[in-house]
């Protein structure tokens, strides 16, 4: 996070207020984002509070745990869902902690649901990250395939004229985990726009059961930071935010939301036959992947349209 006022950790009474809102909202979980949450100092009221208010808590992690974090999470786990982040440097390139992580994942997929977030790029070799953790696939419940969206202002990880090959990547990777566990549910995160993949790789999608929350950048979802401000996603962290205890913030931010997709929509979605906000249509790329493709120095290449 760029805005250093933001504090490390929630505090309880602030918590106590979002638990407010989320339950006039009539939400059924919570989910638990970081950083990394099981660092916060006052974790396990933070669980009892949230298990008190919400049928479970959805926490992502990325695995490594003290011995005591790792026995409070025990003792609440039949109500706690994991999701580990599976390709943080520290695990891809450390062996030692890489192995430490792999135990602790199949020690929690014994204990309760656990989802493995692989976050892609098109020139991954996939064969070698299924290999690295062929070990606990076979044992998750779920594995979510994130897109590498990029903070706004910063650098795109891709072109649009490397959607195809994403998409590519995207389902060898699927194919490659079905290998290991045909039983594996598969959700496909924000990011992820129609115009990747062609109209066989979608039927084949639906084929697999691949779940998304929709084709593109979704409008009306926001995260809410520790200081109870809300934005509209972690790349737009430094863009607008809102705080969630003043009046009509949820409708601010959604209007922000639909401001900015309109104002940075790149050209070949203007056109694209799949480019909408009905059902099965696509809302675009992340917005801060557009905004950034308008920040570009004149002249240089954005990519060749694959529509």
């Amino acid at each position: 996070m760029k805005d250093k006022s933001v504090s490390q950790e929630m505090s309880i009474p602030d918590l106590k207020i979002l638990i407010k809102k989320l339950r006039g909202y009539g939400v059924g979980f919570i989910k638990i984002f970081g950083g990394e949450p099981t660092l916060h100092s006052k974790l396990e009221e933070v669980i009892r509070l949230c298990l008190a208010n919400f049928s479970y808590i959805q926490l992502f992690t990325n695995g490594i745990f003290s011995k005591e974090v790792k026995e409070l999470l025990i003792k609440y786990c039949a109500r706690i869902r994991f999701t580990f982040n599976m390709l943080t440097p520290m695990v891809l390139y450390n062996k030692k902690i890489r192995n430490e992580f792999i135990q602790q994942a199949l020690f929690f997929s014994r204990q309760t649901k656990i989802t493995l977030s692989f976050t892609l790029l098109q020139t991954f070799d996939i064969a070698n990250i299924v290999n690295m953790f062929a070990e606990v696939i076979p044992h998750a419940y779920e594995v979510r395939i994130g897109a590498s969206n990029p903070l706004k202002g910063g650098i795109n990880y891709y072109t649009t004229g490397q959607y195809r090959s994403l998409g590519s990547k995207v389902m060898e990777f699927i194919h490659a985990i079905r290998m290991k566990n045909n039983k594996l549910n598969v959700f496909l995160d924000c990011g992820y726009v129609r115009c990747m993949f062609s109209n066989s790789q979608v039927d084949e999608l639906t084929r697999l059961g691949a779940n998304k929350e929709s084709w593109g950048c979704p409008v009306g979802t926001f995260d809410i930071q520790t200081n109870l401000k809300a934005i509209s996603c972690y790349p737009l962290s430094n863009d607008k935010v809102v705080d969630i205890k003043k009046k009509d913030y949820w409708s601010k931010l959604i209007f922000h939301q639909l401001s900015l997709q309109k104002e940075h929509l790149p050209s070949m979605c203007k056109t694209c036959p799949h480019h909408g906000y009905e059902k099965d249509k696509c809302t675009g790329p992340c917005i801060a992947f557009g905004m950034n493709l308008k920040e570009r120095a004149p002249g240089q290449a954005l990519g060749n349209s694959i529509h």
